[in-house]
């Protein structure tokens, strides 16, 4: 078959220039300079190395200008030294300042274009203007390698383009039509659709599509448009008939899914061009004598529509299958969902609508002017254009149907929608048609397919792992459980649903659309969409093995997050597997209070206590799990009270459950002295934590992550009240006993040595606090990111170390940065919020900006009190700074009442012998002594 490109062969002899027409020109000039951007550098170094390997001689900048030379001057050097210059077009290209100078060079040697000297390559989408807007260029947009070589390869050449294969003898019988009428459609026109008012987009496809069929000088390529069914196949080559219908005189439309019809219509053209003899029947001679006239004649299109694979139109063994014509000088476009068409066509891939697209076209269809609600069904349907008409056509004619109703129509009733009877005017079959028939193949043909399309239809459309399921068979059905570590059957089974384009693949990944999704789900009955549903959650559980102490699992557990996701809700929504469901939800819970994204961990938590409530009964392990987990997210959100009641409540469950000396209950002992913490009860929090280490150093021994965990928070309760050398001993010991558990590089570590370095800073050790406190900073900033609220716990405490030193100015940037990164984190009224701007009030205090220091305690008191009450150590730190810069401002009386009301407080909970407490104290006697 000769249906490409024409390539011209390329080899390492010298490739035959034209010469120039200009006798000075020294035979040792070189063939190309390349002008390019720096942005465009691997595409210039690429043209360049594909030129060089054909056989021509190039100059480029990043390959000929040496170190230190004169760029101007190298340039002038490359101009002169080379017969022409390649320009490699981009956005950037026209925006350069030295591009301008060196195609403006070559156009004053050939200011009229007959030597052809400049020649524009584009290689991203841009368009030309001035002088450059009437040179045409080599455009390899969207081009893949091998298409892009072949294009530059052919074009670039200034030597004859003299057919391989003779020209049509000029006496050879040729249809015989008159000029066509301006607007009119050609003679022998058999396109059964008529032309669609609403086509939207595709504009550059189909320019690019015309371009290619019109761009081979001995053969015309032919075109293989393929895609999912319902993405617009058919109708981009509809469009492209009537389009540019005025480039045919013959355009002949040939359903090619079925053999016998296939062969019936090819044949039908005979008649049509009055090849045969009326009344001739020999179906296979009037297929011969059609290619004969095809091969010879000029002006002519096919389009087969929907060819199941390239055999069917080309089967060199069987001369009843041979439709394409050896020597074509016409047009073939062929429409498949089979992307595989290489070996005869030149692919062009077809894919849903743009989201600004799928508005339009919504909009346009329906007459209405919600953007909003537009997209938000252009989501629902995937930007399908098949799904996008029927959705489109439902509402137009429909009385009291909007596009904002139909959303809720399509969620309650999408079934009936998509199997509406009739299809639209211009498609052949409704969305539910048009894969069912494809489906019915498919389960027929190949069951573990069937199985594995029925199986990800559970999953987030896109970036399915397949080789999630491999040494998981445990969890698979006896079919799928027996081939699934055979890669060779699972492949098959994938190229078979490719073939259909009812999946995409990408290295090793798969995607579905999310409508093929919901069609194969509504193919199932009950009983089956829940058994896959619970195959579905039971595989994802166990690959989202997400544990937060354990680095590896952040990542591995990254592109898993939106199947664990879509699985989850499946099996709540079916009531599958309820254990195993809740499972997944405390640990998708988990990952994202790792994260700091709380309020998903939250609902995350919540769905998971509602079916385990439902499932278990209120007095269950499971229960306790996630009310524990719940209670915690809530602290993260700081929300104090309720967090405590949730670890109560798990605490007795626990008891009751495991009795009250196991680690389950160590567990919430240890959760509920934090949040005991967090409400100032820093003595109640002392005897959580102690009885929790009691319970597990007996359960586990010293060295235990458990025993640490719950250590390292009993030294901030005793940092806390004060008795810093005890807290100073235990931290030690707790970094060093994670330093063997985790490694020094764990976040882990680094919490422990935030905290050593802090009651460094309390015991007036700076520069061993500042060491400590940096150290944990680096291993944060590498594990979380620089924008995580772990991140912002070190920036903070690294600005009260510098403060301590003196460096104020290094300070309040790290009080800056912490406050920019729990804002973001928690929103504007969290308490650590208040904690980050009473750090950033003291140091505009102690720069002398008492005014804005005020704002930023008063902001501070107001979250605190809202937070905690007014009597909580917390509001006795914001009221004591408050009163210390009222001292500063002159205002007396006001800062006599704050220090006697943060005095009352530090008292009540502290004592009187706290550090927290005299230093009030000494502020208040400071005012009573005036």
């Amino acid at each position: 078959m000769n249906n490409f490109f024409a390539i011209n062969p390329t080899n390492n002899n010298r490739r035959k220039m034209v010469p120039i027409n200009d006798k000075s020109e020294e035979q040792s000039q070189k063939d190309f300079f390349i002008s390019y951007t720096k942005s465009d550098e691997k595409w210039a170094e690429w043209i360049a190395w594909q030129l060089e390997e054909a056989g021509y001689s190039t100059v480029v900048q990043i390959w000929d200008f040496k170190s230190g030379s004169n760029f101007i001057l190298e340039m002038d050097k490359a101009i002169k030294g080379t017969q022409r210059t390649i320009a490699v077009y981009s956005p950037d290209f026209f925006q350069s300042l030295f591009t301008q100078p060196e195609w403006a060079a070559t156009l004053i040697r050939d200011p009229t274009g007959a030597d052809g000297r400049l020649i524009p390559v584009r290689i991203r989408k841009c368009t030309p203007d001035g002088l450059l807007k009437a040179i045409s260029y080599i455009d390899l947009v969207d081009s893949d390698t091998s298409t892009a070589k072949e294009i530059l390869l052919r074009k670039i050449t200034q030597e004859r383009l003299k057919p391989k294969s003779a020209p049509i003898f000029p006496g050879q019988p040729t249809i015989s039509t008159p000029p066509q009428f301006p607007g009119s459609l050609p003679t022998l026109w058999n396109i059964p659709y008529r032309r669609n008012p609403n086509f939207i987009g595709r504009d550059e496809q189909l320019e690019k599509l015309h371009e290619s069929l019109t761009s081979g000088k001995y053969a015309a390529v032919t075109q293989a448009i393929s895609g999912l069914g319902g993405i617009g196949k058919t109708q981009l080559a509809t469009e492209y008939a009537y389009r540019f219908s005025s480039d045919y005189t013959v355009v002949w439309w040939l359903r090619a899914e079925d053999p016998a019809i296939l062969a019936a219509e090819y044949a039908q053209l005979a008649d049509s061009l009055g090849l045969t003899p009326v009344g001739t029947s020999d179906l296979q001679k009037k297929i011969r004598t059609v290619r004969s006239w095809l091969e010879q004649n000029r002006g002519w299109l096919l389009i087969f529509d929907n060819a199941l694979q390239p055999r069917d139109l080309h089967d060199p063994q069987n001369p009843e299958r041979q439709y394409l014509p050896s020597c074509s000088i016409g047009h073939v476009i062929i429409t498949s969902r089979n992307p595989h068409w290489g070996e005869l066509a030149q692919p062009v891939k077809v894919k849903v609508f743009e989201r600004s697209e799928s508005i339009t076209f919504l909009l346009n269809r329906t007459k209405e002017t919600d953007h909003i609600a537009a997209g938000v069904l252009a989501e629902m349907l995937g930007d399908l254009p098949l799904a996008l008409e029927q959705a489109g056509a439902f509402i137009s004619e429909t009385p009291g149907i909007t596009t904002a109703t139909y959303q809720d129509l399509f969620k309650k009733h999408h079934s009936e929608l998509l199997k509406r009877e009739k299809p639209p005017l211009q498609y052949p079959d409704t969305v539910d048609t048009t894969w069912r028939i494809s489906m019915d193949k498919i389960r027929k043909d190949n069951s573990v397919a069937a199985n594995l399309l029925n199986l990800f239809a559970f999953f987030a459309p896109d970036n399915i792992p397949p080789a999630l399921l491999k040494n998981r068979e445990r969890f698979l059905p006896k079919l799928l459980a027996s081939v699934v570590n055979d890669d060779i059957e699972i492949g098959d089974a994938l190229a078979l649903l490719e073939r259909y384009s009812l999946i995409e693949s990408s290295c090793q990944t798969i995607s579905i659309h999310r409508l093929v999704q919901l069609v194969t789900r509504d193919w199932l009955n009950v009983t089956e969409r829940r058994n896959w549903s619970k195959v579905a959650v039971l595989v994802n559980n166990d690959a989202f093995n997400f544990h937060p102490d354990h680095l590896q699992s952040w990542q591995e557990c990254l592109p898993l997050l939106p199947h664990a996701l879509s699985v989850a809700e499946h099996a709540e929504n079916l009531d599958a597997e309820a254990s195993t469901t809740s499972e997944i939800l405390n640990k998708i819970g988990l990952y994202f209070q790792q994260r700091a994204e709380l309020l998903d961990a939250k609902r995350n938590f919540e769905r998971a206590l509602v079916i385990d409530e439902k499932k278990c009964g209120s007095e269950h392990a499971s229960v306790a799990r996630d009310i524990n987990n719940l209670g915690g997210v809530m602290r993260a959100l700081g929300n104090f009270s309720v967090a405590k009641i949730c670890y109560e409540r798990a605490l007795a469950i626990n008891k009751i459950v495991y009795g009250p000396e196991q680690s389950e209950v160590a567990t919430v002992l240890n959760n509920l002295g934090l949040v005991s913490r967090n409400l100032g009860n820093l003595r109640e929090a002392k005897e959580y934590f102690e009885k929790a280490l009691v319970i597990d150093e007996r359960e586990f021994g010293n060295e235990h992550p458990s025993v640490a965990a719950v250590m390292n928070n009993l030294g901030t309760v005793l940092l806390d009240l004060g008795k810093l050398q005890e807290a100073k001993k235990l931290f030690e010991r707790v970094l060093a006993s994670s330093e063997r558990i985790y490694g020094t590089e764990h976040p882990l570590t680094a919490t422990r040595a935030n905290n050593l370095g802090f009651t460094l800073r309390a015991l007036g050790d700076f520069s061993e606090a500042e060491k400590y406190t940096r150290r944990a900073l680096c291993i944060d900033e590498k594990s979380y990111g620089p924008e995580h609220p772990e991140v912002a716990i070190d920036v903070n405490n690294l600005g009260l170390i510098l403060q301590d030193m003196g460096n104020l100015q290094d300070a309040k940037k790290c009080f800056e940065r912490a406050l920019a990164i729990d804002e973001i984190a928690y929103g504007p009224e969290h308490p650590k919020i208040a904690i980050r701007v009473n750090n950033l009030g003291s140091i505009q205090a102690s720069l002398g900006d008492f005014s804005r220091a005020k704002i930023c305690f008063e902001r501070a008191q107001k979250i605190d009190e809202k937070t905690y009450g007014l009597d909580h150590t917390q509001v006795a730190i914001s009221v004591n700074h408050i009163g210390e810069v009222l001292k500063e401002l002159g205002d007396l009386p006001e800062a006599k009442k704050c220090f006697r009301r943060a005095l009352k407080i530090f008292r009540k909970h502290l004592g009187d012998q706290h550090s927290s407490t005299n230093m009030v104290r000494k502020n208040l006697s400071s005012l009573t002594n005036r």
